[in-house]
């Protein structure tokens, strides 16, 4: 009983714990005396290349790193706003977009006059007051502002546009409605123009001829696709989920219908391109009923460690005299091991297909499946996978399909029988093409009857799934293309403008095509709720670090938006708080954003709640909001350097993807794949390689672009341990779930990084903790190599949470929210670190960026010194590595003649014992700090006969000072070390 209790204790603390050494610590402003300050220039207007770039008015390349301010985070008042645009500038950000700042039913987060009035016809003078104060300061520390417009959108109900309040669906509210609603567009047009002819008196300059506007979206998070999938776009009595008034879908089919009208002009036309008959009657099946037992044309293969034996049978039939078994024995691991295939002539793409087969087992139940591939490399389904379960009983099976590929040279059919026991029966084998269902009777455009198909209805042909994915691509298309030259023609904005961000498909990415940037937002790991009893509701996250999968993350979701020639912009990378892996946000996209050469990237949210702003900790299941995670916002200082400095490589070799318009027709068949490809592509290939969308007006789509990459397209798999870039410069670790990048001027580590020990070059660091994620990085500040810089920054962090918050594991999310402050879990790493100064000092840096101690690296070796960073004693997230040399100049020699400093290090007062003067010489004693300046400067008067003098350190503050003692050519120097 004793045993059993104390492993219930062990259990306890391994499975609800908080964070090990909690630290706290903030960001507020730089002193601009840091060495992390840079002066803020002024803002010039932004404008893309044709080779897909942005540069600003001087033609020079610029990039962008920001966050998310969404709802009343847009308007802080007038303290706040100052103290915000402080803070963006310490943390290194020079763009900010937001979000939801238009909403018209909330007064507290719209830039529109009072919802009271029901009218979109103005402005509301109190909150442009904030958000022009607002956009002022920001612009005065030189950030750039992204604005998305209508994230959720409805005209009021005095607008005139037809909307009541039983028309409001607050889960769908305006998604989707401004694609093809005039009413919608007319208001958002007006409201539009209210805001870019407004005057920001602070700037003295409407919003249209701003320069710091980088650009503006027109929608957010829209997709008419991903509605469309869900069902969202049909009322409930057209098999839909009802989400929308009646008269939305009405309209819908009406403008369809409109559609249909112009594209045929006639219902003969129409009806003769919908209606796809049947050419071949023949069964593809050679002897499908098992009738002649000397044929050849079925086949058996056992596979390694099966036992089974085929055989044709006499008494187990449905058709026939002759029927087949297949005995088993032992089955195989896998369910292929054994098969019973046959090879036919030929498939064709987009014709359907049926499958029809009797079958049965000897027991009870048993799981088969019915596949037909290719059956040589890459081995794809060519529209029929089915898991088949038998009974003891003979059954027939049917299975109808539409073709995803042609293949004219032997596709195959195959029951694979493996996995589990039981014999297997079959007979009456036949696959037949069929033709498309039939129209429905009655539908005419002529009279608006013809209906809108159900995305995932079977009984649909290709010519309805076409015309249908041509009219949703074409709203969406139609809108991006009108409400673009409403704002660049007519209200003559100068700032870049695109689209909607999220692309479930490759219509829309289409449709933002002639957009000024491309671009797509990603997300990872999300929140659950396991239980709403008790005033403190349990959530947990899945808490899965990308570091850990091994098909690449959501790299490739967002890659395969980029388009050829377009400024690319990953406009949201989110990750919900607390979360262990939350530096990817800040280590690996933006080493992937500088790989793939990605213009912009920003991480969602910063906060989107003002009360935020006022507040040590995250509100209540506030996940979004990362403004108080100073451990994640640190590293916004690293990706500066790394993204806009690029200073990690872009990569060597451009894959560029090749799509077809064909391929907007039908989603389900030639959008299936990664890329949006219809055949198999690995989502790890941005891993690797930089890729681009290269048109959609190709002959062909790509086929199969890894085996472009030895890596992925070898004969023993993928080297899980080493996803390499091209440039070598990026290595993820998915079976240990780190990532490092070892660029010359920026060093990273970040995961599961526990007892790990990390050699990047000139840098080797040792994770001393025993358990925990961590993120460490080192940068130059001086575009320079690591070992060559006299200043580089190592940023260290790990997973944060709330004071007194409980993990569920060790990375899995809470049992109780906590608190009190966002605290972090300390570190402990020791650094070695090649240089080429003679010795290196690290300042500890505080919220300011301003040393709060130093100390010395200790010296191994030549040019090699070791650093050990313990954040339980420092409680920092910066610490600056700073060389130091004393150069001889030509009138100059330095003295090695001993300087003697009694005791050491200086705790209060020591005498301090000099060379000898010269009679003949003047003679400079000074205490100097790390950066060269003066800090004592002693008389002569100070110095005794015996050559002595007195430190007396109490106006003074710890840390590492060179005591240099000049007379004539001769230099003498001393390093001192104040520690009281």
């Amino acid at each position: 009983m004793k045993y059993i209790l104390l492993l219930l204790c062990s259990v306890s603390v391994v499975f609800a714990q908080s964070l090990r050494f909690p630290i706290s610590s903030n960001i507020k402003e730089l002193n601009p005396n840091s060495v992390l300050y840079v002066q803020p220039q002024p803002l010039q207007k932004i404008s893309a290349t044709a080779y897909g770039t942005l540069v600003n008015e001087d033609g020079v390349r610029q990039k962008f790193i920001g966050g998310i301010f969404a709802n009343s985070a847009c308007f802080p008042d007038s303290i706040q706003a100052i103290e915000i645009a402080k803070r963006i500038q310490a943390l290194g950000f020079n763009s900010v977009r937001m979000i939801n700042f238009d909403f018209p039913f909330w007064d507290q987060i719209s830039i529109l006059k009072p919802m009271s009035t029901q009218l979109s016809d103005g402005l509301s003078p109190e909150q442009m007051k904030k958000f022009d104060w607002f956009i002022y300061q920001l612009h005065e520390r030189g950030v750039y502002v992204h604005l998305t417009f209508f994230t959720l959108f409805s005209p009021r109900i005095n607008d005139n546009a037809g909307i009541t309040e039983v028309d409001f669906n607050w889960s769908t509210l305006g998604r989707n409605i401004n694609y093809f609603d005039k009413d919608y567009q007319r208001i958002q047009k007006q409201i539009l123009s209210l805001f870019f002819k407004h005057t920001n008196p602070y700037l003295s300059t409407t919003y249209a001829n701003y320069k710091g506007l980088l650009a503006v979206d027109l929608t957010d998070r829209n997709s008419m696709f991903q509605y469309l999938v869900a069902g969202h776009l049909h009322s409930q009595n057209q098999s839909g989920t009802g989400l929308y008034a009646q008269k939305y879908t009405s309209k819908l089919d009406t403008l369809f219908n409109d559609f249909l009208k112009k594209k045929y002009t006639s219902e003969p036309n129409r009806t003769a391109f919908w209606r796809v008959l049947s050419q071949d009657t023949t069964n593809k099946v050679s002897n499908g009923s098992f009738e002649d037992p000397f044929s050849q044309v079925w086949n058996f293969n056992v596979g390694e460690g099966t036992v089974a034996i085929p055989e044709y049978s006499e008494t187990n039939k449905t058709d026939g005299t002759l029927g087949f078994r297949v005995r088993i024995q032992t089955p195989g691991s896998e369910f292929y091991n054994p098969h019973l295939y046959q090879t036919f002539l030929k498939i064709e793409k987009y014709k359907r297909y049926r499958l029809t087969f009797d079958a049965k087992t000897d027991i009870a139940s048993k799981n088969i499946i019915a596949q037909i591939y290719k059956p040589t490399a890459p081995y794809q389904n060519y529209g029929l996978f089915s898991v088949v379960n038998l009974t003891g009983n003979w059954q027939s099976y049917s299975f109808e399909f539409r073709a995803t590929e042609s293949d004219l040279d032997n596709p195959r059919l195959m029951f694979g029988l493996g996995v589990e026991m039981g014999d297997f029966f079959v007979d009456k084998v036949s696959l037949l093409e069929i033709s498309d269902p039939p129209l429905l009777q009655n539908e005419t455009f002529q009279n608006y009857t013809v209906k809108r198909a159900i995305f995932t209805d079977p009984n649909v042909n290709q010519g309805i799934i076409a015309d249908n994915m041509a009219f949703y691509t074409g709203l969406m298309e139609n809108f991006n293309t009108s409400m673009y030259s409403f704002l660049k023609d007519t209200l003559e904005v100068n700032c870049l403008v695109g689209g909607n961000q999220e692309h479930p498909s490759l219509n829309d990415v289409y449709a933002i095509r002639n957009m000024d940037f491309s671009q797509s937002s990603t997300g990872w790991d999300w929140r659950r709720r396991i239980s709403d009893s008790g005033p403190d509701s349990v959530w947990r996250i899945d808490n899965t670090a990308m570091l850990s999968v091994n098909w690449g993350g959501n790299i490739g979701n967002v890659a395969r938006s980029a388009i050829k020639n377009k400024p690319m912009f990953l406009s949201r990378a989110g990750m919900p708080f607390p979360n262990s892996s939350l530096h990817e946000l800040t280590t690996l996209w933006p080493a992937y954003a500088a790989f793939q050469d990605w213009d912009v990237l920003y991480i969602e949210n910063l906060t989107d709640e003002i009360t935020i702003f006022d507040n040590p900790s995250y509100l209540k299941d506030n996940h979004y909001s990362h403004w108080n995670n100073t451990s994640l916002l640190s590293f916004v200082q690293s990706m500066k350097v790394l993204f806009i400095n690029a200073e990690v490589s872009v990569g060597k070799i451009s894959l560029e993807i090749p799509q077809t318009l064909k391929a907007l027709e039908n989603p389900i068949i030639d959008q299936r794949g990664m890329y949006w490809l219809n055949g198999e592509a690995d989502s790890r290939i941005p891993l690797f390689r930089r890729t681009v969308l290269s048109g959609f007006d190709n002959q062909e789509q790509a086929s199969r672009p890894q085996d472009q990459i030895s890596q992925l397209s070898g004969d023993f798999g993928v080297d899980l341990s080493k996803l390499t870039s091209d440039t070598e410069e990026l290595i993820w670790n998915a079976i240990d779930g780190t990532f490092i990048v070892n660029a010359p001027s920026v060093k990273i580590a970040t995961g599961k990084v526990a007892s790990k020990i990390f050699q990047l070059d000139e840098i080797q660091v040792t994770f001393l903790d025993t358990s925990g994620f961590g993120s460490i990085s080192v940068v130059s500040l001086e575009k320079e190599t690591i070992k060559g810089s006299k200043s580089n920054l190592i940023t260290l962090g790990s997973r944060t949470s709330h004071t007194n918050s409980v993990w569920e594991n060790n990375n899995t999310i809470w049992r109780f929210w906590g608190d009190g402050s966002v605290v972090s879990e300390a570190m402990n790493v020791l650094v070695r670190i090649d240089s080429d100064y003679d010795s290196l000092v690290v300042n500890v840096l505080n919220e300011f960026g301003m040393p709060k101690r130093s100390y010395p690296a200790e010296r191994i070796s030549a040019n090699r010194y070791r650093v050990i960073i313990d954040q339980k004693q420092d409680r920092a997230y910066w610490f600056h590595i700073q060389g130091i040399e004393k150069i001889t100049s030509v009138q100059n020699e330095i003295d090695t003649e001993t300087i003697e400093v009694y005791p050491h290090p200086v705790h209060s007062v020591s005498v301090i014992q000099i060379p000898a003067g010269n009679a003949l010489g003047s003679r400079s004693v000074t205490l100097n700090d790390a950066l060269g300046n003066v800090v004592i400067r002693f008389d002569n008067s100070e110095i005794t006969n015996e050559n002595t003098l007195v430190l007396n350190s109490s106006n003074i503050s710890n840390g590492i000072y060179f005591l240099e003692v000049i007379e004539g050519k001769r230099m003498t120097v001393k390093k001192v070390v104040v520690l009281k």
